[in-house]
């Protein structure tokens, strides 16, 4: 019996093992027993498919390789090496084939391919926290991209990006130091650049956006004469179930969270094969569903097309927005199958016969009412006699009609138009979506309008409106469901908060950063002792200003507490974070002397340096005019060498704070006091300092931003996330809270008594002394006389325009009129939008309406149109009208600076090519030049001259040559990164400055630049060339050195044949 059980066993364990194996035929048994071991080059560095650990090989493709060989009983072996080598050994058959290959047409006269056994994308990739903040595929518009040059296939693909700076390199580390060290600002690649990071330890990576048509399958090339090996491999390859490929792949390739991995969708079989053949999806853009789904100016907008771009992300397919329908005509050609979805639609039993709709909603939303800003309605019953607004034909008209037949309706064709009733008095309410009610509230400035909810509306409080698609079209509603699943939470936050304003701070830090705050417990801040209002250590020890309450709410979402470590000065707290005895530092500058210990966060506040002087000094207009003059600046202050080098004729002189440098002023012992604007308005109003005011801004800018310590990568991320859920309404009330300039003073009774005392004495003595009334009453005539005057001087040249609160036009004199163009019937009684300029963004005005809305004074500088679409410039200043302790309106003040800025614009630019000048260049090279010697931070410069120009002048006239030079000036400026300065450095010749650029990446510019202008064929001339001079600024080189250096190189390039690149060291 156990003989017989054992045989059984036997039997059955060899039928198993023969299931488990391959069936192969004799003529390929045969062929392996010849060849018993089959070699396939492979790249050395091509982690994670082929990693080369010196003794040993392991990997993606060894794991596969080794299931076929236990699959099939053959023998296939990897052998590295430079690509190139591998390649030309097998063509020479010196070896069998090639792993991790592509099917390659050339390659197809020495080769036979396997099928694919795998396939990869390609990403465009930077540092998570990229100093030229590169979030899309967009902001790659001029900048260096780094790929592997000996990659056909990255060679092919990088080659579509033409208005790039590309940039070739050998090697995978060599992409990647030179991305880390900022020498490249992107590259392209996948899994084996993360893998890279990860095993080096170097900062986190991120993905920008997928690369145009850059998936590859991958394959095994085996030499033609080797039929029988192809069959077998794909054989062995076939025989792998999809679970252990599954494995495989998840082993090695960590996919980042960022890539959009449709392998993480778990997608049916059907459901690839769908969206192989579907290619695109066209969706529903309507014209008015804000802050969802509109279009504006031909642009699709809002939550549900951002969210469907990035569907279109994760599916690897296009999206296709069709416009111009309205609402029953999409339905009818999404029933018909002439659309593929629309984004959000009610279910209803009528619809259900036609529609399928996803398991999930899409968007969800509260019905709101909009009311003016000081009414109390608290329900419908305070509402009853009164007059609402509402869209007609909209399913509240009807639901209002049928509970509330009484009701007042004021029928409107848009919620726009229905909240402007609001806003403007002709209704009393306006009920709507509460997002599109809050969109146009801000869009369109209504400062005078609120949103409200009502209990007793009777609507339900949530309308919740899934994705909807075509009858039966259960494949592409699955996939949405699946992609909605597998979208992350933070970029659906990220998507609500752009649109909806919504501040949602359960934001999700991912867990190695959840682990790094578990671990640090406490995190050490060291700040700005004395700089109000950003940031200050009162007596007590506290903390306080902009930077305070910022860390506060920081502090609050990442549940990790934040102590401060008390210093005396600033120069002790850049020392303690270098020296690691604190993390952070709430407020920074960006500068590269600090990068080789700081990581700094995106700028959260810019703010422009300004002066103040006292009352009666003369408006500065830059820092040229500070020559001869002494100037108080904080002692710690990198920014007085950088005023130095602009102005060397700038008498500074240090100063201990802000306080110091402005009782100097007040006290004559200087001329001015330079500081950013709001430590200079805080200091005036702090200390009473009204004889003081500011008399100009300056040419210089500075940004503020979080600092961290660079040995700790992750806490730059979790402050950058923490930042960033901040909303940009928390930021503005925190900064005016703190930046608030008072003109209402206290009154001074002891003075008004004293004052009022003296006038009587003096009244009593001009009563008794009645001879001098006469003469008196003459100067009082006199005194009249030049008031009016002076009141007529101003109705002459200065510009006023007054305001109700709702910013309707109620006055407007005739400087203002004449100035924009517009009689004064053409401007009462509107609003001043039909003169915005489309440059000004609503963020200007928000912050505009938000500062004169709460009782303060904005003045600022206002881009406008005039009625015949010219550009106009006004320096405009708004104050509250208050009548009887009531604002009843607003005036603003206005000087017309349109020649200022024009003649400001035509100083710094070539006339002809709209380059920048000589000027403006050598202005720009102090500034470079100081920057090296403070921070080394490097620059090069590129001179180039157009060949033969005399000919084309001489041959076509001055008119074609002007042609040619703009051509080319244009040409440059579309293709040169914006950090780049270019300027026309003299007839024919232009020069650009490369900022952060070694000498060998400036020649890699300028040849691209030489290739560029090669291939424009000009009217007229037809083709024309340049040459080329490079050189690098180095530490013996003035700015006349570098320019005469430059000028050899260019001279070289011309001596030698015209049409090339010269560079010198």
């Amino acid at each position: 019996m156990k003989r017989l059980f054992s045989l059984i066993l036997t039997l059955f364990f060899t039928l198993h093992l023969f299931a488990s194996h391959v069936e192969l035929t004799q003529k390929e048994k045969k062929w392996l027993a010849k060849h018993p071991v089959i070699t396939l080059g492979t790249e050395t560095t091509w982690a994670p498919f082929v990693i080369n650990n010196g003794n040993s090989i392991n990997g993606f493709d060894v794991d596969i390789l080794s299931l076929v060989n236990k699959n099939t009983g053959a023998n296939f072996q990897l052998k590295v090496g430079t690509w190139k080598d591998m390649v030309q050994k097998a063509i020479n058959k010196e070896i069998d084939g090639l792993s991790t290959s592509a099917v390659h047409e050339e390659r197809a006269k020495f080769f036979n391919f396997s099928n694919s056994y795998t396939s990869t994308k390609k990403y465009f990739i930077t540092l998570n926290n990229n100093p030229k903040n590169i979030n899309s595929i967009d902001d790659l518009l001029g900048k260096k991209i780094g790929y592997l040059e000996n990659n056909l296939f990255d060679k092919k693909l990088i080659s579509q990006y033409k208005e790039s700076i590309l940039v070739p390199l050998k090697t995978l580390d060599e992409i990647l130091h030179n991305l880390i060290t900022g020498k490249i600002d992107a590259t392209i690649g996948n899994h084996e650049i993360f893998y890279l990071a990860q095993k080096e330890r170097l900062p986190y990576l991120k993905i920008v956006d997928k690369v145009q048509n850059s998936t590859l399958n991958l394959v095994f090339s085996i030499r033609k004469d080797y039929p029988e090996a192809i069959s077998i491999l794909n054989k062995g390859l076939a025989f792998i179930p999809e679970d252990t490929k599954s494995y495989i792949s998840k082993k090695w390739f960590a996919t980042p969270q960022n890539i959009p991995d449709e392998n993480h969708l778990n997608l049916t079989k059907e459901e690839r094969e769908y969206l192989k053949n579907k290619k695109v999806l066209h969706v529903a853009n309507l014209k008015t569903f804000p802050p969802f789904n509109f279009n504006e100016n031909d642009i699709p907008k809002g939550y549900s097309i951002d969210y469907m771009k990035l569907v279109g992300k994760y599916l690897n397919i296009e999206i296709n927005f069709i416009t111009n329908k309205s609402w029953n005509e999409f339905l009818i050609m999404l029933k018909d199958k002439n659309i593929d979805l629309i984004p959000h639609v009610a279910i209803t039993n009528e619809r259900k016969k036609y529609l399928d709709f996803t398991n999930f909603n899409h968007i969800e939303f509260s019905t709101g009412v909009a009311v003016d800003k000081n009414s109390n309605f608290k329900s419908m019953n305070d509402l009853k006699d009164k007059i609402i607004a509402v869209t007609k034909k909209s399913f509240v008209e009807t639901y209002l009609k049928d509970n509330f037949p009484e009701q007042k309706l004021l029928f409107s064709s848009s919620t726009a138009n229905a909240v402007e009733d609001v806003s403007m008095g002709q209704a009393d309410a306006a009920i709507g979506s509460l997002p599109a009610l809050q969109y146009y509230i801000q869009k369109d400035w209504l400062s005078n309008v609120k949103t409200i909810t009502l209990n007793d509306l009777g609507l339900e409080k949530k309308t919740a409106l899934p994705m909807a698609v075509s009858k039966d079209n259960l494949l592409l509603k699955s996939i949405l469901e699946k992609v909605n699943d597998v979208i992350p939470h933070n970029e659906k936050v990220k998507l609500k908060h752009k649109w909806m304003n919504l501040s949602d701070l359960n934001y999700s830090l991912n867990n190695e950063e959840i682990k790094y705050l578990k671990k640090k417990k406490i995190i050490k801040m060291c700040v700005l002792p004395d700089w109000l209002p950003f940031e200050q250590i009162d007596n007590n020890g506290n903390h306080n200003g902009i930077g305070a309450d910022l860390i506060n709410i920081i502090s609050t979402y990442i549940d990790t507490p934040i102590k401060l470590v008390q210093t005396k000065e600033w120069s002790q707290s850049l020392q303690n974070i270098r020296d690691r005895k604190c993390d952070i530092l709430p407020v920074a500058m960006d500068l590269a002397s600090r990068r080789d210990s700081m990581n700094f966060t995106n700028p959260y506040l810019a703010e422009p340096f300004v002066i103040a002087t006292k009352l009666d000094k003369l408006f500065i207009k830059d820092s040229k005019e500070l020559s001869n003059k002494k100037v108080g600046i904080v002692k710690s202050y990198a920014f007085k060498d950088v005023l130095k080098q602009r102005n060397p004729l700038i008498e500074i002189v240090d100063v201990k704070n802000a306080k110091e440098g402005l009782e100097r002023v007040s006290s004559g012992e200087l001329f001015g006091y330079i500081d950013i604007m709001p430590a200079i308005g805080y200091g005036i109003q702090k200390y009473s300092m009204f004889d003081l005011k500011i008399a100009g801004k300056l040419e210089f800018d500075i940004k503020l931003s979080i600092a961290s310590r660079n040995d700790e990568p992750l806490l730059n991320n979790i402050m950058q996330k923490a930042l960033d859920e901040i909303s940009e309404e928390q930021k503005r009330t925190i900064i005016n809270k703190w930046i608030e300039i008072k003109v209402a003073q206290e009154v001074n009774y002891t003075l008004l008594w004293q004052t009022s005392l003296v006038f009587a004495i003096i009244v009593l003595i001009i009563l008794y002394k009645n001879r001098t009334v006469h003469l008196l009453n003459k100067d009082l005539t006199k005194a009249k006389n030049e008031i009016e005057e002076q009141q007529h001087m101003v109705n002459k040249y200065v510009l006023i325009l007054t305001t109700d609160t709702n910013g309707i036009i109620t006055k407007a004199n005739e400087p203002y009129c004449k100035t924009v163009g517009y009689t004064k019937e053409e401007l009462l009684g509107k609003k001043h939008t039909h003169m915005r300029h489309p440059d000004l963004d609503d963020d200007f005005f928000v912050n505009l309406w938000e500062t004169i809305s709460k009782d303060k004074i904005w003045s600022g500088e206002i881009k406008n149109l005039r009625k015949d679409g010219e550009t106009i410039w006004l320096n405009m200043y708004i104050e509250p009208i208050i009548k009887e302790n009531k604002k009843i309106g607003y005036r603003a003040i206005s000087e017309d600076i349109t020649d200022k800025k024009r003649i400001e614009e035509l100083s710094i630019t070539d006339k002809l090519t709209g380059l920048y000048n000589r000027m403006k260049l050598d202005e720009t090279m102090l500034i470079k030049v100081e920057e090296f010697k403070r921070y080394k931070t490097q620059f090069s410069i590129i001179l180039l001259d157009i060949d033969d120009f005399k000919k084309v002048n001489d041959t076509y006239g001055h008119d074609v040559g002007d042609y040619v030079l703009k051509e080319i000036a244009k040409a440059l400026k579309i293709n040169l990164r914006i950090t780049d300065i270019i300027a026309r450095w003299g007839g024919e010749e232009f020069l650009i400055i490369c900022e952060n650029t070694s000498l060998n990446d400036a020649k890699i510019v300028a040849e691209n630049i030489r290739k560029l202008v090669e291939d424009i064929k000009f009217e007229i001339v037809g083709r024309e060339t340049i040459s080329l001079g490079v050189v690098e600024f180095n530490n013996t080189d003035t700015i006349n050195t570098i320019f005469k250096r430059a000028d050899e190189a260019l001279y070289e390039a011309k001596k030698t044949g015209k049409n090339k690149v010269i560079a010198i060291k």
